[in-house]
């Protein structure tokens, strides 16, 4: 949920946000920046209509139309999550205000 909400919150020319963006989700997620580069085409994809069937595609139907919704669930992630640094849910609250 993190990266989709990362995902809907690139720049629109960008196909995936930039790398600084999703090492930083990386490394809240404690996942390798590749698997979230992963995450990001699969977002990607289906943000284009083609079909993806794997836990990616199920969160983007549940969350595609409910931003709000979303930005609660990542927002409670990035409460569960132990040693985030504080600027970073800094500018994460920031986003979603």
């Amino acid at each position: 949920m993190l990266a989709m909400a990362i995902y809907l919150d690139r720049p629109r020319h960008m196909q995936v946000p930039p790398f600084l963006e999703r090492e930083r989700i990386a490394s809240i997620l404690r996942r390798d920046v590749e698997a979230i580069t992963d995450h990001m085409w699969c977002y990607h994809r289906l943000s284009c209509g083609e079909a993806v069937d794997c836990m990616d595609g199920r969160v983007w139907n549940r969350f595609r139309n409910d931003h709000a919704g979303l930005m609660d669930a990542a927002d409670a992630v990035m409460g569960r999550s132990r040693g985030v640094p504080l600027h970073l849910r800094r500018q994460y609250a920031a986003r979603s205000v």
